[in-house]
C-alpha cells in the first residue's frame, strides 16, 4: 500500500521574471538570507542544470540582481509604506491568520494552470484562496489561506503555486513556516509542498523526484510529512509518513522547519509555535546526492505548492492517498511566515 503522496506535479513550469512588489518584514532574516530579495526584485528562473547566476539577467535588464539593487530593495522595504491592503476583510477563526483578504498581485502565490493528480470538468480553481492579514491590516504576502466554506460548490481541483519565487535547493539551509487547519477530515489537502521540474523523468519515482510534502493529508485521514520513502530505495535512510496529525484539526498553530546540513542530509521538524518543543517527523540521508534535481551536475529550481484535490483522480495518487470526494467539507487552512535561509550568506534570490 502507498503511504506517501502519489502526486505527480504539473510539468508546465514557465520561466518568468517580474517585480512582484513589497513583501512583509516578517519574511526578513539576518544577513538577507531569505525570499525578500526576489519578492522585491523578481525571481530569475534558471534552466535545468544551471547554477545561480545573474549574468544573463544583468546583460539583458541591467543591474537588477546586483548587491546594490538588493540593498536598496531591502531599505525600501524597511522604510516603505505599510503593507496594508485596503478593502474588505473577513475573520478566519485560525489564530495565525486572523483576517482573510483578497490575494493581490503582491502575493507570492498564483492559481496553477494544471494538475497531474486531480481532474475536474471545471479545470483548476482558486476562488477559495486568500492572503492573511493581522489585526492591524498588515498583509503577509507569503501566506495562503484556503477556506472551503466560502463556496457552495466544494467539488473541484484547487491548486496554487509560486511560479515567480522559485529557488535552488542546493543553496538552502533552512525553510520555516507556520501552519494551522480545521475541519479538513476526509479530504486530500496539502497546505504546503515543494517540487522541481522535470519531476523524476528517469525513474518516475517520487522518492527520487526531490518532492517534499511538508504537510499533507495522505493517506486520508492522517496528516504526514511525505518524502516518497516508499519507493526511494534508501531503507532506513529515508523516513516519513509518521502520522503526526489528523485532518480534523491541527490542534492550534504549528511551526515547521526543514533543515539541510553540509552533507546534504534533510530533516523536517514539527514544533510548537515558541519552538521550545520539536520532534523529527521526516528525514532523508544524503538527499542532495540522491534526488534528480540536485544530482549529475543539476541544480534545478523548486517552487512551493498548495492544494485541495476534491473531484477525480488523474493518476495513482488518488488511490494511494485514499482520497474521496467530499462535497460537504468545511476545511480551512493557513500557511504563514514562509522563510528561506541560504547556506552561503548569499540571498537565495539574487
Amino acid at each position: 500500500i502507498w503511504l506517501a503522496s502519489k502526486r505527480f506535479p504539473s510539468r508546465a513550469v514557465r520561466p518568468k521574471q517580474r517585480v512582484i512588489g513589497e513583501r512583509t518584514l516578517d519574511m526578513l532574516r539576518p544577513a538577507g538570507l531569505v525570499m525578500v530579495a526576489a519578492m522585491l526584485l523578481g525571481a530569475v528562473v534558471l534552466p535545468e542544470g544551471s547554477e545561480r547566476t545573474c549574468a544573463a539577467w544583468d546583460s539583458a535588464h541591467g543591474d537588477a540582481c546586483s548587491p546594490e539593487a538588493d540593498e536598496i530593495g531591502l531599505i525600501q522595504h524597511r522604510r516603505g509604506t505599510s503593507a496594508t491592503l485596503a478593502g474588505s476583510t473577513s475573520r478566519t477563526a485560525l489564530s495565525i491568520c486572523p483576517n482573510a483578504v483578497t490575494m493581490s498581485e503582491n502575493s507570492i502565490w498564483n492559481v496553477a494552470t494544471s494538475s497531474e493528480s486531480c481532474s475536474s470538468s471545471e479545470g483548476i480553481r482558486g476562488d477559495v484562496g486568500f492572503a492573511c492579514a493581522d489585526a492591524s491590516g498588515a498583509v503577509d504576502f507569503s501566506s495562503i489561506f484556503v477556506d472551503m466554506t466560502t463556496t457552495t460548490n466544494k467539488v473541484g481541483c484547487f491548486v496554487w503555486e509560486t511560479d515567480d519565487c522559485q529557488y535552488p535547493m542546493k543553496s538552502v539551509q533552512q525553510i520555516d513556516f507556520d501552519v494551522e487547519w480545521e475541519g479538513c477530515n476526509n479530504l486530500w489537502m496539502a497546505p504546503l509542498w515543494t517540487f522541481s521540474y522535470p519531476w523524476s523523468p528517469d525513474t518516475n519515482l517520487q522518492g527520487l523526484s526531490g518532492e517534499i510534502d511538508f504537510v499533507e493529508e495522505c493517506a486520508v485521514p492522517s496528516v504526514n510529512t511525505n518524502l516518497g520513502c516508499y519507493d526511494a530505495g534508501q531503507g532506513s535512510g529515508c523516513v516519513d509518513s509518521q502520522h503526526w496529525g489528523r485532518g480534523s484539526s491541527s490542534n492550534g498553530p504549528q511551526h515547521m522547519t526543514m533543515a539541510l546540513d553540509s552533507e546534504g542530509n534533510l530533516e523536517v521538524q514539527l514544533c510548537t509555535m515558541d519552538k521550545t518543543s520539536c520532534r523529527t517527523v521526516a528525514s532523508y540521508s544524503r538527499y542532495l546526492d540522491i534526488v534528480y534535481p540536485t544530482t549529475d551536475g543539476r541544480n534545478n529550481v523548486y517552487k512551493f505548492m498548495s492544494d485541495v484535490f476534491n473531484d477525480h483522480g488523474a493518476d495513482g495518487g488518488w488511490k494511494g492517498c485514499r482520497a474521496v470526494r467530499n462535497d460537504k467539507t468545511t476545511c480551512k487552512y493557513a500557511v504563514t511566515n514562509i522563510k528561506i535561509e541560504s547556506n552561503d550568506h548569499i540571498p537565495i534570490f539574487p
